[in-house]
């Protein structure tokens, strides 16, 4: 057959396939695929107060079905009492309440490599730019440290507020509420010191913060506050009842409302209510990242998620009771091309396209970095998906259109190719894009 021929019969086999390629059902609806980057990895790490573990959910785009249970990964020993998760600085952190101390877990082997103490005791956790922020109160002492995760040491300690109870942290400040004396205070990590202390009179918990605002729960008083991070001020409050925690994603403040059963989300532009989401169970850990809104509940105990575009619930992972902390971890290609662009900006380089070039997955054996042609056809969607989104990428190009040797399952070169098979065969990502 010469080269003529075969363009043309690979020209038919990509028509039929249009309609007759849709081996998992969803693919039918491009805008319905999470918005990831290729090989994009979600580290969901969930506390237990129970039983004595870290159970640490690994998951994989693969394994991300529409709706449905999704498998936990592994379960890590790690200090008493576990309580909160963050996920910084290539490595997972867990304060460990009964111990005073925090569990340093390399994701890649779901190992504890680390364990800090902290003597003042391990309220909550926060991680931005180069320190893991943690604090407690003591026989009298409240103090927030910092730990230098280069070394696995304590670098600085400042000193706080009554009983610590939240924290948050951004590249400019990192934000303590102070449960006894109700104030919020702000710390520059620039120089380990306290810059302001803000006095509300009642009882902050849960804290969250960009650069745009600082959001705090107060699930006593059944309200959500906005902190301007310019003035140091509240500027605005919103009612939402038994706010159990606070995250911002997608544009949005997400709140888990334990009284209601509610997952609230908020227009942060008029720090208002745009939507309510009902939730199984009653909601307390709330957490953003990977495409999706993760929210742990209990009475069933379990973590769902949230499709943030639909604002709807799309899978369930079952797990034990006591869970606590919950944490994503967002890090990938994506969050690389992001912080490009940032410093494009910062530059005076912001009319400037990025251009995706090489968009594809290999489908070689799992031996081999291979997925299967499905999960292909997933992460090159995604990654369109993404870029048509952003509003400024360029081109993309997809690497490529051809397998060389379909039938060297063992070698990954030979298995790049979106459209078709080494024989010609049209591949799951032919069809789709084709539609």
């Amino acid at each position: 057959m010469n080269l003529d021929a075969q363009a043309r019969r690979a020209a038919a086999a990509l028509h039929d396939s249009a309609d007759a390629v849709d081996p998992v059902g969803r693919l039918r609806d491009l805008g319905a695929l999470e918005r990831r980057r290729a090989r994009i990895q979600v580290a969901l790490a969930f506390v237990l107060l129970v039983g004595l573990v870290v159970a640490g959910l690994l998951v994989s785009r693969r394994d991300l079905p529409a709706v449905g249970p999704l498998p936990s990964r592994a379960t890590i020993p790690v200090g008493r009492q576990p309580t909160t998760v963050v996920i910084g600085q290539g490595a997972v952190w867990v304060a460990n309440k009964l111990d005073n101390s925090v569990s340093r877990i390399d994701p890649k082997t779901n190992r504890v490599v680390a364990t800090i103490p902290a003597p003042d005791g391990v309220a909550d956790l926060a991680v931005a730019g180069n320190g893991v922020w943690t604090g407690g109160d003591r026989r009298g002492v409240a103090r927030v440290v910092r730990i230098d995760p280069h070394t696995n040491r304590v670098v600085a300690t400042v000193p706080v507020g009554s009983q610590p109870s939240g924290l948050a942290a951004t590249d400019d400040a990192v934000w303590v509420t102070t449960l006894i004396d109700g104030t919020i205070t702000r710390i520059d990590p620039r120089t380990n010191r306290v810059t302001a202390r803000i006095h509300t009179g009642d009882r902050p918990v849960q804290v969250a913060a960009d650069d745009r605002a600082v959001w705090v729960a107060y699930p006593q008083e059944d309200q959500i506050r906005r902190i301007d991070p310019q003035t140091n001020r509240v500027a605005a409050t919103l009612r939402v009842a038994q706010p159990q925690d606070v995250a911002l994603g997608f544009g949005s403040v997400w709140v888990p409302s334990g009284r209601s059963g509610l997952v609230v989300r908020i227009d942060p532009q008029t720090s208002t209510a745009a939507s309510s989401i009902r939730v199984a169970g009653k909601p307390n850990a709330i957490a953003v990242g990977a495409g999706a809104v993760w929210l742990n509940h209990s009475d069933p105990s379990g973590v769902q998620r949230i499709d943030p575009q639909t604002n709807t619930i799309t899978a369930t992972v079952p797990v034990a009771s006591g869970l606590y902390g919950l944490a994503v971890d967002d890090h990938n290609g994506w969050s690389d091309v992001e912080r490009v662009r940032r410093l494009m900006v910062d530059n005076g380089d912001g009319a400037k396209k990025i251009w995706m070039t090489e968009i594809g997955a290999p489908t070689s054996a799992p031996s081999a970095a291979g997925v299967s042609q499905e999960e292909q056809a997933r992460q090159i969607t995604d990654v369109l998906w993404k870029s048509a989104e952003s509003g400024y990428s360029g081109p993309a190009f997809i690497f490529s259109v051809r397998d060389v040797d379909t039938t060297d399952r063992d070698n990954e070169q030979d298995n790049f190719g979106a459209l078709l098979t080494s024989d010609w065969q049209p591949k799951v990502a032919a069809g789709v894009l084709a539609r």
